[in-house]
């Protein structure tokens, strides 16, 4: 993810039945302000993205959110997962960041794989 506006790291997070917490800061390498989207894919389980102020979710498992990201803004964000009720061996969803490049105004999308295992 070399030379784009926004940055992600880690570049994947694993999680399992001990570890059910996982954290993730997003970056924004450009010099305007970014309206970035979340949004969590895969049923297998449930995830939340919490405030790290406040008692609400910026985004659940099929519930998209969306932040402000200001230029060159790090923000640290914790997400956490609650295995469904029959443990799964192994599976694997993922966190989507989309944006607007603000350039060409072409969306971007950046995956980053939620491994559960």
């Amino acid at each position: 993810m070399e030379n784009t506006l926004i940055q992600a790291e880690p570049t994947k997070l694993n999680f399992s039945q001990n570890n059910n917490k996982a954290n993730i800061t997003i970056t924004n390498n450009g010099l305007d302000l970014v309206d970035l989207e979340l949004q969590i894919k895969g049923d297998c389980g449930s995830f939340k993205i919490p405030y790290l102020r406040g008692e609400q979710n910026i985004c659940e498992t099929s519930k998209p959110g969306s932040i402000p990201l200001s230029p060159q803004e790090h923000q640290l964000f914790y997400i956490y997962y609650e295995p469904t009720s029959t443990p799964l061996s192994s599976t694997q969803a993922e966190l989507e960041l989309k944006y607007n490049d603000s350039i060409s105004r072409k969306p971007i999308s950046i995956s980053i794989p939620l491994i559960i295992s």
